[in-house]
């Protein structure tokens, strides 16, 4: 059993596994990896490009 909140309702829910035991994520729960995904890709990018522009000064 998982507590949490799933379409603004807070309960307890039953929550499926793939077969290596990670929790099959709903699809507010994928947007919100891709998102955090797409954040952490851009500071990186971010991060490289500072570096880049500090070496060619």
């Amino acid at each position: 059993m998982w507590h949490g909140r799933y379409q603004d309702v807070e309960q307890p829910w039953l929550r499926w596994y793939d077969c290596t035991g990670c929790w099959v994520l709903t699809s507010t729960e994928q947007e919100s990896q891709r998102a955090e995904q797409e954040r952490q890709r851009a500071e990186r990018l971010i991060a490289q490009l500072r570096r880049h522009e500090v070496a060619c000064r």
